[in-house]
Formats: structure tokens, sequence, C-alpha cells
């Protein structure tokens, strides 16, 4: 088993290695130490979800008539992938 898991950790670090430098990063956070992707999106200073930046915002018209929705994910515990964090 001890050989597998050298083989697995040595493919895990050559795929990150191979990643650029920004998206090496959020993997590692989200995935390795078990940050909640808000933290890692507040700490990188980018935006939380994916086109909510502000070129994304100016692009997108406006609804026309819904009202507006709550950005607020309060007590939720998910990682970067959407998966539960563990307990701590």
């Amino acid at each position: 088993m001890g050989r597998l898991t050298s083989l697995v950790r040595g493919d895990i670090g050559r795929a990150l290695q191979s990643l650029p430098e920004n998206h090496r990063t959020v993997v590692v956070l989200c995935d390795v130490e078990q940050w909640l992707w808000e933290e890692a999106a507040d700490v990188l200073q980018v935006p939380r979800k994916p086109g909510s930046g502000p070129t994304s915002q100016a692009a997108r018209p406006a609804p026309a008539s819904s009202p507006p929705r709550s950005s607020s994910r309060a007590g939720s515990a998910k990682s970067c992938l959407g998966q539960p964090r563990p307990p701590s």
C-alpha cells in the first residue's frame, strides 16, 4: 500500500505543479487545507461565484421585474467544490 500511496502522491504533486500558480493556490486552499470557497475568494480577492465580478455585472441586463436575490449564504459550510466541510 505504501508504494501505491507514493505513486498517487507523486501524480497529485505533478498535477498541481502543472497548474498555473493562481489555480494551484485555489486547489490547495480548498481541497488540501479544506477552506470554504467563500474564505478562499475573500483572501484571494476574487468574486465569490463565477459571473459575479464587476465586468460581468455591467454586461448583464437587469431583470425586468424579479425581486432582488439575497447573496447571503449564512450557515453554508461547503468546501470550494461544494462538498460538505468536514467537522473541525
